[in-house]
């Protein structure tokens, strides 16, 4: 079963806003920023798992969360392929800038 996108950033989705406060905290204590665009999406992945994947503008994964039964938000390392729906270029997974 592919990845099925429930929700994007401009639809104001609740776990979308708390992914991009999550992420910009994590940010903010590493030094390092690479704004998600409006192309950050929310959705089930084929093992029936709902993930919140943050984008860049340039197909780029941010970073991708875990929806936890209770609610919670888990920051992964690696995800499912799947949940690169709107990212085909493998090389531009999880590069980023140091400003």
């Amino acid at each position: 079963m592919p990845f099925e996108i429930l929700a994007t950033a401009a639809d104001d989705d609740p776990m979308i806003a708390r992914a991009l406060a999550a992420y910009y905290r994590s940010a903010a204590i590493n030094g390092m920023v690479k704004h998600p665009s409006t192309r950050s999406y929310r959705g089930i992945a084929g093992n029936g798992l709902p993930y919140v994947v943050l984008m860049a503008s340039n197909n780029e994964i941010l970073a991708t969360y875990r929806i936890r039964p209770q609610g919670l938000l888990k920051r992964l390392r690696r995800w499912p392929a799947e949940v690169m729906v709107w990212a085909p270029r493998r090389d531009l997974v999880n590069r980023w800038v140091e400003f």
